[in-house]
């Protein structure tokens, strides 16, 4: 297995390829949603110093990643990983570590985290993955919400009362609310029942069959997109564009995994209106 590289303490990952002109690499990469997106800049990078490099970023089966096109190389995780290893010239191992929890600010994000300890590009500067997809949203009155993140829950959802609020100053602000949330695989059982009360349907997604494709179909009819730090919230400013997203932080600051900055509403002190105020600096006014 001298091919399988998952510590890159002596020797970055750049350094293993740069003696190569051509070969296969796969990126392990067992992360959600979120994290993908905001991790695909750097593939790209990596991909335009390396143009004679195949990569691949592999991924659970049971991650819905088939958008991200033939880099997806799903595994089954009760197959034999040495046929894998075969198939590959190295196959890297991502961390994608987390900046330290214990600081309420960090001074460097999570994807130049990554590429400092891990991946190794010189001089690289992290821009926004652009998810091409037809965008349905021209007339569009819709504003996607998501308010309940898997990961970290109790540092960035907002309460069942918060989430009203915000719902009302949507309708408020002349706009219609849907909520793009859907259950996956790897849920936390503490997790399983937020928000299961204050949706019908017919204005959530996590009614339906969980798939991260619906959830890019349902975007792309979105004329904005509202979201605590998560999957649905990045996907949303791949699509649309960071520019037609508004965060809702807590006490986790979203800059802490995103490198530009964003629109953002504070939930900790709520004040009124404050989500009719932030959709209307997206309208420009």
């Amino acid at each position: 297995m001298s091919n399988f590289i998952n510590n890159f303490k002596n020797k970055k990952l750049v350094e293993y390829l740069k003696p190569y002109q051509g070969g296969k690499i796969l990126l392990l990469f067992q992360h959600g949603l979120g994290d993908l997106i905001l991790f695909m800049p750097l593939v790209k990078e990596l991909k335009k110093n390396f143009s004679r490099i195949t990569f691949k970023i592999g991924h659970d089966l049971k991650r819905d990643f088939s958008f991200i096109g033939d880099l997806s190389f799903p595994i089954d995780g009760t197959g034999d990983f040495r046929k894998i290893l075969r198939l590959f010239t190295y196959v890297f191992n991502v961390e994608y570590p987390e900046p330290d929890m214990n600081k309420s600010r960090v001074t460097i994000m999570k994807p130049y985290l990554c590429n400092e300890r891990e991946i190794g590009l010189n001089n690289f500067i992290w821009e926004p993955y652009k998810l091409e997809v037809p965008l349905k949203n021209e007339d569009s009155n819709i504003i996607g919400c998501h308010f309940f993140g898997n990961t970290n829950a109790r540092h960035k959802n907002p309460t069942d009362a918060c989430v009203i609020r915000i719902w009302k100053e949507v309708e408020k602000a002349g706009y219609i609310p849907y909520e793009i949330h859907m259950l996956h695989h790897f849920i936390k059982d503490s997790n399983q029942q937020l928000g299961n009360n204050l949706f019908q349907k017919g204005e959530s997604l996590r009614f339906e069959e969980p798939s991260i494709r619906k959830m890019i179909e349902k975007i792309s009819e979105c004329k904005y997109f509202i979201g605590v730090d998560s999957g649905p919230l990045y996907l949303a400013g791949s699509i649309l564009g960071f520019d037609k997203v508004i965060g809702v932080q807590k006490y986790l600051e979203i800059n802490r995994y995103l490198p530009i900055e964003i629109s953002k509403v504070d939930i900790r002190y709520y004040k009124p209106n404050s989500i009719v105020k932030a959709i209307q600096i997206l309208e420009g006014e």
